[in-house]
């Protein structure tokens, strides 16, 4: 039989175990924004970095292009499938990320299956989240994250990955200053 305060203790444990996990996420990020001013290598490794720590299905950079007002896969994750270069046109009603991108908010969905505007990209997505790129106020991409079970992004989590967004839109501006 399991003692109770034995079980509380181990997902007490547990929960510190990923908060760790959390901070090192972040810590990476930081140091990669700090010595690769290459935005593709840079943004390939925060995406693998962020899907492998996590284990999302799914996993995107979308860049702005400011000419034709589109989202464009910069850097991508699903298994071994990598969608660089997929366009979408940022329309509040053509997707979760062009969305985010037309109204400038973050945009969860806990069950996808449940927004008339979401367009199916991976059959198993349950979840997805989208989070704008802004730098110096102005949208230069989404971050999205999408998982195979419904619910799946906490609060906490949530508040991660927009301070993860955070660090992955100031990477990008600094690597196009740079070029």
């Amino acid at each position: 039989m399991i003692n109770p305060f034995n079980a509380a203790q181990a997902f007490s444990d547990l929960d510190q175990v990923l908060r760790v996990e959390e901070l090192f996420l972040l810590q990476r990020v930081a140091q990669k924004i700090n010595s690769i001013l290459d935005i593709e290598t840079l943004l390939d490794q925060i995406v693998g970095d962020v899907a492998n720590t996590f284990g999302y299905n799914r996993l995107a950079v979308l860049l702005k292009d400011d000419e034709t007002n589109e989202l464009m896969i910069a850097a991508g994750w699903t298994g071994e499938l990598c969608l660089k270069g997929t366009r979408f046109k940022i329309d509040q009603g053509t997707g979760m990320s062009a969305h985010a991108a037309a109204s400038g908010e973050t945009f969860y969905a806990p069950d996808v299956r449940k927004i008339p505007f979401y367009v199916v990209g991976e059959e198993d997505t349950r979840s997805e989240i989208d989070i704008p790129l802004k730098s110096h106020g102005k949208l230069i991409g989404v971050f999205n994250v999408q998982h195979t079970t419904m619910n799946a992004f906490s609060p906490e989590r949530i508040r991660l990955l927009e301070a993860l967004a955070g660090h992955v839109a100031t990477a990008i501006a600094n690597a196009r200053m740079f070029q």
